[in-house]
């Protein structure tokens, strides 16, 4: 019980004491001292300051300190950034042990549901300086900071920023929330926190929580920003020598999710429409080194940058990017791409790339060398790839196993070149050119084919038989992925079906919206009994009972429409009786046929020839 005697007697003095300070330093004559202070340390900046509180406690111990109230700053100036600081209550603790040893130093401060709003106005323009003058009056785009942490922490213990919000006058839709950070100044700087960056959008908003570490001493100062995104991570960090200016900047992106992140930007507006990338995943890292005061005089090098997933791989080495020229690149850079999935892809763009014509775009390996938006080229090759051909209906897929591809885009134009084809059970040489809008659907095309052979299968579904290699050479259009327009020549070796053969044929082919134009001549042709409509053709040529009928230098004109067609002329002269045959008509589409077949010379014979759905009827017309 000898200490409860000295604790009552120091409990006394200790109220007399502070009732005699709290006396001499009022909150009033406090307050007055405070804005003479801030006047002559801040001319510049209007300031406003609320109620001030001389603190002589902290909890249940002795302490001196201030509570400030409702503190105002403001900036308001043209060509620097201007700023409005908001600061309901701050708290000023004294450091009692530094207050013993003769010197003001402040202990733990603490600030509460701030709020700094920035601001950048440009100044009104001047008149026009003399070159040499501008240049001399260009300022460094970024200064590096002189700071002293040991003259700062001669002065101040710590600073802890609760609940503050940092907002940007051009930008509303984006805040920063700084629900906790602390600055230590005891020696050396130690920082550590969170941040929370957060994007407002008309049905809600998205936000990240951002964990911040920095340390510090009167030379380096070395920082860390991270953040967790769903399964990946992102961390960006670097130092800066505050003497020389250098400094380095390290990012590093390990596994996003594609979709998540797209999906983000898309909400934020930087991108035109949302990418539907499934199961695929970016990971990049990005290094800076050189001077903070020109960081346009060094480049970002980006590094091990790769897209994996279930469209296939994407790889780039190494590239660099430099500040002053974002949009181009001063060297190249090479993406590797390795088994893209075509198909998925151009589906998550919403794209469709000659639905009717590309059952099956294939998969595609290559590479991308590119210099900027405006200017790139690919190079590699497509795998299996599967075309549509139809007859009457009846639509087959033609295998090609492997083509190459070469792409040039410049100035909003596409030019494409393929060629070394491997076509599944078939054979090509030669070569298709395309110039193409950037939409990959409109354009125009030439074709110069030396020998192409197709599967037996798509050559059955042709003609019903074999049809022999093929030469064509061409030019054409593409009108929203369709064909527009074309005109070209083709030679076929032969050309066989049940009963029936035709070889060494030229054909002239004009196609124009909607209608095929075809003008042809082969060496000869021949029906055999065997033939389907070779008991009508007895009618014509009695004497056509077991032999095959023949002909010679055969010439045809014929229109070929989506609902039917026209045959103009189709002639030949036969060899037994050497009388030419002419034969005329038309046809609907799955509807009937009517011709007229012209036999002979001068006093010829005349047969109706009509019919439907494979049925087909041939009359002899008397005069």
């Amino acid at each position: 019980m000898r200490g409860f005697p000295w604790f009552v007697l120091g409990l006394v003095f200790a109220t007399f004491i502070g009732g005699a300070v709290r006396t001499v330093l009022t909150s009033d004559r406090v307050h007055k001292r405070i804005v003479a202070e801030l006047r002559g340390r801040f001319p510049q900046q209007e300031f406003q300051i609320g109620q001030t509180e001389v603190l002589l406690s902290r909890g249940l111990w002795p302490g001196l300190g201030l509570r400030v109230k409702n503190l105002s700053f403001r900036q308001d100036v043209c060509g620097k950034l201007s700023f409005v600081i908001n600061v309901p209550e701050a708290v000023l603790p004294v450091d009692l042990f530094a207050l013993g040893r003769g010197k003001m130093r402040l202990g733990h401060v603490q600030l509460s549901d701030g709020h700094i709003h920035l601001n950048y106005v440009a100044c009104p323009p001047k008149s026009a300086a003399p070159a040499v003058e501008v240049a001399k009056a260009k300022k460094p785009m970024i200064r590096a900071p002189s700071l002293d942490w040991n003259k700062v922490s001669a002065h101040l213990n710590a600073i802890e920023i609760e609940n503050f919000t940092l907002t940007y006058e051009r930008n509303v839709t984006w805040k920063m929330l700084v629900p906790t950070m602390r600055f230590d100044f005891a020696g050396d700087l130690l920082a550590h926190g969170q941040l929370e960056i957060q994007k407002s959008l008309p049905f809600g908003a998205l936000s990240h929580l951002v964990d911040v570490e920095a340390q510090g001493d009167d030379r380096v100062m070395n920082w860390r920003v991270q953040t967790e995104f769903k399964e990946g991570r992102v961390q960006l960090k670097g130092s800066l020598d505050l003497n020389s200016q250098g400094a380095e900047i390290t990012a590093l992106a390990h596994q996003l999710p594609m979709k998540d992140v797209v999906a983000e930007l898309y909400q934020m507006g930087f991108l035109k429409r949302d990418l539907r990338l499934k199961a695929t995943w970016f990971s990049c890292g990005l290094k800076w080194e050189g001077a903070i005061e020109k960081p346009e005089l060094s480049p970002v090098v980006a590094h091990d940058c790769k897209v994996e997933g279930g469209y296939g791989r994407v790889d780039l080495e190494e590239a660099e990017l430099w500040m002053a020229q974002l949009a181009e690149l001063k060297k190249p850079a090479v993406i590797k791409f390795n088994k893209l999935q075509m198909q998925p892809l151009l589906e998550a763009l919403d794209r469709e790339v000659l639905p009717k014509v590309l059952s099956r775009p294939g998969v595609w390996s290559g590479e991308l060398t590119y210099s900027n938006l405006a200017s790139w080229s690919l190079d590699g090759s497509l795998e299996s790839v599967e075309v549509v051909f139809s007859n009457r209906s009846v639509r087959g897929k033609q295998s090609i196993d492997k083509l190459r591809t070469k792409v040039e885009y410049s100035n909003s134009k596409i030019q494409a070149t393929i060629d070394a084809l491997e076509i599944h059970g078939g054979e090509f040489a030669g070569h298709l050119k395309f110039n193409l809008e950037e939409d990959w659907r409109n354009g125009e095309f030439n074709a110069d084919i030396q020998k192409l052979r197709l599967s037996s299968s798509i050559q059955n579904l042709l003609v019903g038989g074999v049809l022999g290699n093929l030469k064509f050479s061409g030019r054409g259009t593409l009108l929203d992925g369709e064909l527009g327009r074309w005109d070209g020549d083709f030679e076929l070796e032969n050309v066989a079906g049940p009963g029936w053969i035709a070889e060494e044929l030229q054909v002239k082919s004009r196609y124009s919206p909607g209608v095929f134009h075809l003008e042809g001549q082969a060496k000869s042709g021949s029906l055999k009994p065997e033939w389907g409509y070779y008991p009508q053709l007895r009618v014509v040529q009695p004497e056509a009972l077991d032999n095959a009928v023949v002909w010679r230098d055969l010439i045809a004109k014929v229109h070929i429409q989506a609902n039917g067609g026209q045959i103009h002329q189709i002639s030949g002269i036969e060899g037994e009786s050497k009388q030419p045959w002419r034969l005329k008509g038309n046809w609907a589409r799955d509807g009937e046929f009517n011709a007229v077949l012209f036999l002979g010379r001068g006093k010829t014979k005349n047969f109706a020839l009509f019919g439907e759905k494979d049925v087909l009827s041939v009359q002899e017309r008397l005069r």
